[in-house]
């Protein structure tokens, strides 16, 4: 007796851990993307960025807060409210997007625009990165 075996596709597509959030999504114009261990460390530094830009922090922002390795696929988070992204310490890929990006320059998608810059410790122990972020976002938010 020959039993039969089908050539059947099979995908093992791995869970994505989901972030941490704080915030709500639904009046959120920004989403902040970080490690959770970069934002428990510097969260002073973070919001005196935000307010400094006259954002609202508890009505505008939403904070997605990554383990180490972990990826966000940004579709899942943002939404008709989202203008800007602002990703700190992390690649594009770990966004869910295939592009080449510099550091501290908004590159504007179909809906919103979207900043990758350097980790909130990196910023704290450099000047001239923390200059070069400041003035990125004064470019934007005036």
């Amino acid at each position: 007796m020959v039993d039969t075996i089908y050539n059947l596709d099979t995908f093992d597509i791995p869970e994505i851990e989901k972030p941490q959030n704080i915030g709500n999504i639904d009046t959120a114009s920004i989403i902040v993307i970080l490690h959770k261990d970069d934002y428990n460390i510097q969260k002073e530094l973070l919001h005196k960025i935000l307010k400094a830009i006259n954002v609202d922090v508890d009505k505008d922002v939403l904070f997605l807060l990554l383990e180490e390795g972990a990826s966000c696929p940004l579709y899942q988070y943002a939404n008709d409210n989202t203008q800007y992204v602002m990703s700190f310490g992390l690649g594009i890929k770990a966004l869910g997007l295939n592009a080449k990006f510099v550091a501290n320059h908004f590159y504007n998608t179909e809906t919103y625009a979207v900043m990758l810059t350097h980790s909130l410790t990196k910023l704290s122990m450099d000047n001239q990165k923390k200059k070069a972020l400041w003035s990125a976002l004064q470019n934007v938010f005036k």
